[in-house]
């Protein structure tokens, strides 16, 4: 199950790009932040907050977005608290469709990423830390905000060994060079 769950994202993208990569365009092409609701299992929901940079495509309508998500999590009372912390660092591919007569460009998408997990313990004063692998999935829409931002809302679910995780995100990209 987890080796079907690793190729997952290389079966999308080889699936979404019939043909050769002829067509690609990679480097930055815009920067840009999102904050939102992080939802993990046995932690309870959460802000989340990142940064991330637009790839370019490997397609006209597959992109590569590089990220960066933080949040973390307190429950309990006073000298018994716990909490987590988690720093992903992910690569989203994204397949974009067209809707005829609008702005709005919704995509679906995968990626890939290590989840930099910390729990801490204040009764007993101990920590743990752990890398975990995480697979993503997402589902969202894009904006033209103006010529140069775009702004865009996503539905993601990653699955961590243990701690799964399910996100809403909003937020923009300022586009470079153009």
């Amino acid at each position: 199950m987890k080796k079907l769950l690793i190729l997952f994202p290389v079966f999308f993208t080889i699936m979404a790009c019939p043909g050769s990569f002829a067509q690609t365009d990679l480097g930055p092409k815009g920067v840009g932040g999102f904050l939102g609701y992080v939802d993990p299992e046995h932690v309870g929901g959460t802000l989340g907050l990142g940064a991330v940079v637009d790839m370019g495509t490997l397609t006209p309508k597959l992109g590569l977005d590089l990220e960066m998500l933080y949040w973390s999590q307190s429950k309990g009372p006073s000298g018994r608290e716990v909490s987590w912390r988690d720093l992903t660092l992910a690569a989203h591919t994204k397949y974009r469709f067209s809707l005829p007569g609008s702005s709005v460009e919704p995509y679906l998408g995968g990626g890939i990423g290590p989840h930099f997990v910390k729990s801490e313990h204040e009764q007993t004063n101990t920590s743990e830390s752990d890398t975990k692998f995480g697979l993503h999935l997402l589902a969202g829409a894009e904006y033209p905000a103006s010529l140069k931002v775009t702004v865009f809302g996503e539905w993601r679910y990653a699955i961590v060994s243990d701690f799964n995780q399910f996100a809403i995100f909003a937020g923009a990209k300022y586009k470079l060079g153009q």
